[in-house]
C-alpha cells in the first residue's frame, strides 16, 4: 500500500475516533512535524462536516 494511502487511511480512523491512545499521540506529533501532512488532515475534516441545511423561507 502507498504512502499516501496509509495517510487517508490514518485521518480517516483519527476522524471516526477509532485510533488507540498511541496511535494518536503519534498522529498529533506528525501533524505537528509535517506540514503537507496537516493540510491533508484539515483538508479531510472540512470535507467531511455536514452542510448545513437552507432554512426554509429564507430563498
Amino acid at each position: 500500500m502507498k504512502k499516501s494511502e496509509n495517510d487517508f487511511q490514518l485521518i480517516e480512523r483519527f476522524l471516526d475516533g477509532t485510533l488507540s491512545d498511541q496511535e494518536n499521540a503519534d498522529f498529533h506529533a506528525r501533524v505537528e512535524s509535517d506540514p503537507e501532512f496537516a493540510r491533508h488532515s484539515q483538508s479531510a475534516d472540512y470535507y467531511r462536516k455536514p452542510t448545513p441545511k437552507p432554512r426554509k423561507g429564507l430563498n
